[in-house]
């Protein structure tokens, strides 16, 4: 398993450091991360994501503060709860400000060099875990770099990864590989 932390510094109102672990699990894949403020370690979040053989979300667990998100993907829809509140939506998947939702994409997608693909996500918004519906057409620009735009915003991320682990990328600096 390989291990780091990252200092996000995307869409979220301050900075947060996600400490995590990822790797291959069987015949999929796994990422756990803790959240914490930079400034004082205070704890802010935990998230577990594991990805099956065809790089389906076979589990998400989110916790931040008192909110809680679960889900996974079950044949072409993504199945999700938070609280209360249950939803269904046809997606190939989850995002949000975790590296862990790019590299999920990644292999979901396995596109080659030049290829352009649109993806339907749900995405878990901060600090409340608030789930929408997102559009994103995603470019594999080169070996190692991936272009992902929101269709409705017209917002584009950049990023490039080394297997398991988003090495720069839009809104992330890996701090400790």
């Amino acid at each position: 398993m390989r291990q780091g932390s990252y200092l996000l510094t995307g869409s979220t109102a301050s900075e947060v450091v996600e400490r995590f672990t990822c790797g291959p699990d069987g015949d999929g894949w796994t990422y756990a991360a803790v959240r914490e403020d930079p400034g004082t370690g205070a704890p802010l979040g935990r998230l577990q994501l594991r990805l099956d053989a065809t790089g389906a979300t076979s589990r998400l667990h989110v916790e931040t503060g008192a909110w809680v998100v679960r889900g996974g993907c079950v044949g072409g829809a993504v199945l999700w709860r938070r609280g209360e509140q249950e939803g269904e939506d046809v997606a190939a998947g989850f995002w949000g400000t975790s590296p862990a939702y790019a590299l999920a994409a990644l292999r979901r997608l396995r596109l080659a060099v030049g290829d352009v693909r649109r993806l339907r996500l749900v995405e878990v918004t901060e600090p409340v875990l608030a789930l929408r519906l997102v559009d994103q057409s995603w470019t594999r620009a080169a070996v190692d770099r991936w272009r992902v735009d929101d269709l409705a915003t017209g917002e584009r991320r950049v990023f490039e990864s080394d297997g398991d682990v988003v090495v720069a990328g839009t809104g992330l600096t890996l701090t400790h590989p």
